[in-house]
């Protein structure tokens, strides 16, 4: 199942340029065709989701995410866009029952959300249909991550470490591509190709990393802290920021891209 966070689409869209840069590229790297049947699987925002539905203009776009915050905001776009296409549903990946329903799958930093991560993949290879693919990428939430390192840096620094020790790591993080790459082939699908790729991302100032980090789930980090050592938290995770950035803040981010179809 999806770990809890209490997502803010407002707050998301706002604070998550990489995520559309990163998508963007992915779906530029897709051949589509006019009428093609399409699940953004994890929509979030729409904004990619509205994108998707102008590459098919005689088909149909599907967009669904788990938090209602994120429809809400999708489907007020939509409304912006005029897009007669698209579709939004609240429906987690982990709750996904379509048969053999889309021609694409689309998946943008969604799966390290899916604890269930086998499961997903399962439920996505029957949504597609015999012919179809899928694409996706998602971050890579290990110790050099930079939501995980300056959350890391934050604990030790404030001497919490002994709270974490029955905390359970609420997202999904490969061994390695190939670890996903079988995970892949065994819910079935063919010409599976994961690679495994780390690159550099500008934000402006200390201050938008930091929000960028409380939209995707900084609270959940700060989990087992009681609600004062919560602000002592939050405090140093934004003064080590401005600490190391006085202007722009430049940050590494490992990815696992993959691409697949249904035999």
């Amino acid at each position: 199942m999806m770990s809890e966070f209490n997502w803010n689409g407002e707050t998301y869209a706002a604070a998550n340029s990489i995520q559309s840069s990163v998508g963007e590229a992915l779906i530029d790297s897709v051949r589509f065709s006019p009428d093609m049947s399409v699940l953004d699987a994890g929509c979030g925002s729409g904004n990619l989701t509205a994108l998707l539905a102008k590459k098919v203009p005689n088909g149909h776009v599907l967009g669904v995410d788990s938090s209602e915050s994120m429809i809400e905001k999708a489907r007020g776009l939509m409304g912006l866009q005029s897009v007669s296409n698209l579709e939004f549903r609240k429906c987690a990946i982990n709750e996904i029952e379509f048969k053999e329903q889309f021609d694409l799958i689309f998946s943008n930093s969604v799966l390290h959300w899916v604890v269930e991560t086998a499961d997903g993949l399962c439920r996505l290879f029957r949504a597609l249909k015999p012919g179809g693919d899928i694409i996706l990428q998602f971050p890579v939430l290990n110790a050099e991550h930079p939501l995980i390192k300056y959350a890391g840096r934050a604990i030790d620094e404030l001497g919490y470490d002994a709270r974490y020790e029955e905390w359970q790591f609420p997202w999904y993080v490969p061994d390695s591509g190939e670890q996903f790459e079988d995970m892949m082939k065994k819910a079935g699908f063919s010409n599976v190709e994961v690679s495994m790729k780390s690159g550099l991302f500008s934000f402006p100032s200390a201050e938008v990393v930091y929000q960028h980090f409380i939209s995707v789930g900084l609270e959940l980090l700060a989990a087992p802290l009681n609600k004062e050592e919560k602000e002592c938290f939050f405090n140093v995770v934004l003064n080590d920021l401005k600490d190391d950035f006085s202007g722009e803040a430049v940050m590494r981010y490992e990815r696992i891209f993959a691409r697949a179809g249904k035999a």
